[in-house]
């Protein structure tokens, strides 16, 4: 039998939940709290989510989570492809693929323009194979860690204003409520806010294959003459921590690398996660997406999602 197709709606989510369990069949629970985070409660708007059930109940997932960036003076609606499921008796039937087309298919008609993620080596052939392009690796930064002595806790509203300078790349519109909502509102993520008014970083630590991971989530240096003061900052929470190295992402030529740089980072070289993206057809073209120098991201765009 085949399934039937339709949008998701918030009576579906202890559904959703469950087959989220099942499909990914690790013995992991997956809590409702942080799909409402990703879906429901970005301030970029509801994610696009297509259901598949049968007669006994659901069997398919795909969400596209809204996303927005700003070019020079445009806003740009974008989506990422971020949860997928299938119940373990609909695999190797074609439903993930009807499920990406069914979904692009109604993205042009909600006001998006481009379809970017960063698939990992497994995932990335068959977006490929669905139309995807490659864009590039975008560009880490690692430096030694050391014992950590920052005092830990939640990042606090009101704490550090992050300031994005423009820029003619593409980078994340910084709306009212962002910062709230993707670093204190995450569920069961902890991050720690650096700094002095709108200049600082916002850091997180993470067990990476047993190594303590100082993951510089985000870099805030608005002017000029603020960098060496970020850095100065991103210099003591390196040296004070208790990690093995420190992460970050910054694109050439930006204020966050030159922040970086200044604190001791060094190119990683081409080990950081492969962007991709999809033009949406009957949606105005996008040229600019598809060449890295073009995109201006740090870890905390990227990471969790």
């Amino acid at each position: 039998m085949s399934a039937r197709v339709r949008p998701a709606t918030p009576e579906d989510l202890p559904a959703i939940v469950e087959l989220m369990e099942a499909s990914l069949g690790d013995g992991m629970p997956r809590k409702p709290e942080f799909y409402l985070w990703k879906h429901h409660h970005n301030p970029f708007g509801s994610s696009l989510v297509l259901l598949a059930e049968d007669d006994e109940g659901l069997v398919g997932l795909r969400a596209m989570m809204r996303w927005r960036f700003r070019l020079g003076d445009q806003l740009i609606d974008a989506v990422r492809p971020v949860d997928t499921a299938t119940h373990p008796r609909f695999q190797r039937r074609g439903l993930f693929t009807r499920l990406t087309h069914e979904v692009l298919g109604v993205l042009a008609e909600n006001g998006v323009r481009l379809v970017f993620n960063t698939p990992n080596d497994k995932s990335r052939p068959g977006y490929l194979k669905m139309g995807w392009q490659t864009v590039g690796v975008m560009p880490l930064w690692v430096r030694p860690g050391g014992r950590f002595a920052v005092r830990s806790g939640r990042a606090r509203e009101g704490g550090v204003k992050l300031v994005t300078p423009r820029d003619d790349r593409l980078q994340t519109d910084r709306v009212a409520g962002y910062l709230d909502w993707r670093y204190r509102q995450a569920p069961d993520l902890t991050y720690r806010v650096l700094g002095d008014g709108d200049v600082g970083v916002i850091v997180r630590d993470r067990d990476r294959g047993g190594r303590n991971e100082l993951t510089v989530v985000d870099v805030a240096a608005p002017t000029r003459a603020s960098v060496p003061l970020a850095a100065s900052v991103l210099r003591r929470a390196v040296r004070g921590s208790s990690s093995d190295y420190a992460l970050a992402m910054a694109a050439p030529g930006t204020r966050e690398a030159a922040v970086l740089a200044l604190a001791g980072f060094v190119p990683a070289g081409r080990r950081g996660p492969h962007l991709v993206a999809r033009a949406v057809e009957g949606a105005v073209p996008l040229s600019q997406a598809f060449d890295p120098r073009n995109w201006r991201m740090q870890i905390g765009d990227l990471e969790v999602f």
